[in-house]
């Protein structure tokens, strides 16, 4: 347990599994796109389509990041041209189960950073 003075090694802070996660779940579009994905699997397009605002450039920049942390899955199918579908893995669905209470708690708090 640290108390009030003991410093955290910037080594220590970047190494910990959870500075990670919640890096990741910061970045603008990745709630948004893991949310998506836990309703169902989407074709890249659809996906595109369904989040106002977002870059074709950033929505391929964020999936990658989340298939690289194995949350998400590109199955790609061998139509001409060929179709890409993206949903979440195992790793995803835990995740976002892990989530649901925190999503609980914001939804109740009113998500407003000033309310909490």
């Amino acid at each position: 347990m640290l108390d009030a003075h003991t410093r955290v090694p910037v080594a220590e802070y970047d190494a910990c599994p959870v500075t990670g996660i919640v890096h990741r779940m910061g970045e603008r579009w990745t709630l948004l796109v893991l949310a998506l994905l836990a309703r169902r699997p989407y074709r890249f397009n659809e996906l595109h389509r369904a989040i106002e605002g977002i870059s074709q450039r950033m929505l391929t920049r964020t999936l990658r990041g989340l298939e690289g942390d194995g949350l998400v899955e590109r199955t790609v199918f061998p139509t001409v041209p060929p179709s890409v579908e993206y949903a979440l893995s195992a790793e995803g669905a835990g995740l976002m189960a892990s989530l649901a209470p925190l999503t609980e708690w914001a939804v109740r708090r009113g998500g407003s950073p000033a309310s909490m």
